[in-house]
């Protein structure tokens, strides 16, 4: 019998909850639902900003890498021809003596 009154009281309660919001509601339903249609259409704007200014940031984060994975190769490959100049250079100068087969 009791959870019968309870849920008695929580429909009355219901009840009166709505018709207070009805009443006390500061705009009409057409004005709310154009402003939550601003608001969501506001922060779709705000979205696809935030997205493209990733999106660029994405893209110099990416050239930059490229521009510093081109260097280290450009000094890597000066080193290489540096270490075979070298290398050749002492080769020639060598007695032919000192070669051994």
């Amino acid at each position: 019998m009791r959870t019968d009154r309870d849920f008695t009281y929580f429909c009355v309660g219901l009840g009166v909850g709505i018709t207070a919001a009805f009443l006390c509601a500061p705009k009409s339903g057409a004005d709310t639902r154009k402003q939550i249609r601003d608001a969501a259409n506001e922060g779709s704007s705000y979205l696809k900003q935030q997205a493209a200014s990733a999106a660029d940031a994405a893209v110099e984060l990416t050239d930059r890498g490229a521009k510093t994975v081109r260097h280290y190769k450009e000094n890597v490959m000066a080193a290489v021809d540096a270490g075979k100049d070298a290398y050749r250079e002492a080769v020639t100068s060598m007695p032919a003596s000192d070669f051994k087969l």
